[in-house]
């Protein structure tokens, strides 16, 4: 097994039709992140979010088979409705699969918000992780849009 880490970097802009404010919050409400960010509805899943500069969240994520991924982050910058920093790493039981740095751009925009996400990653299982984590990102920000006018209409 190689000891070498694929290091990469990408970005995925977002048109929301919410404000600034709005998109933040999903990332600060923690029963908006969870919503979104709950990708597997078979899974048993423990979340903690605590929004703020030096602050984390953890998801431990236990699959029907027993298996168990987690996800620990760290805030690093955070600018009410204009943008977010934080470090995470990804775990499947004990071994490493990858850290990160993501850096979270909101902006006005055409449909309302403009987000700019952008990672930069240090991948266990290289290539193919790489493929699956864009995939994965870019389906969590299709929940967010879905969550963003549920809580629009719903007045959450």
């Amino acid at each position: 097994m190689s000891a070498s880490l694929l290091h990469s970097t990408f970005t995925i802009e977002r048109d929301f039709k919410a404000s600034p404010a709005q998109v933040f919050r999903g990332y600060a409400d923690p029963a908006l992140r969870r919503l979104w960010t709950d990708c597997h509805p078979d899974i048993r899943r423990e979340h903690e979010l605590d929004f703020r500069i030096g602050g984390g969240e953890v998801n431990r994520m236990t699959m029907p088979d027993g298996g168990v991924y987690l996800m620990e982050a760290r805030f690093l910058d955070i600018r009410p409705d204009a943008r977010i920093v934080y470090a995470y790493a990804m775990y499947e039981g004990a071994r490493f699969n990858s850290a990160s740095l993501v850096a979270v751009d909101f902006a006005v925009g055409a449909a309302g918000c403009r987000m700019t996400y952008t990672e930069q990653a240090a991948f266990a299982d290289g290539e193919a992780q790489r493929a699956e984590r864009i995939e994965g990102t870019g389906e969590g920000f299709d929940r967010l849009a879905a969550v963003l006018a549920d809580a629009d209409r719903s007045g959450f």
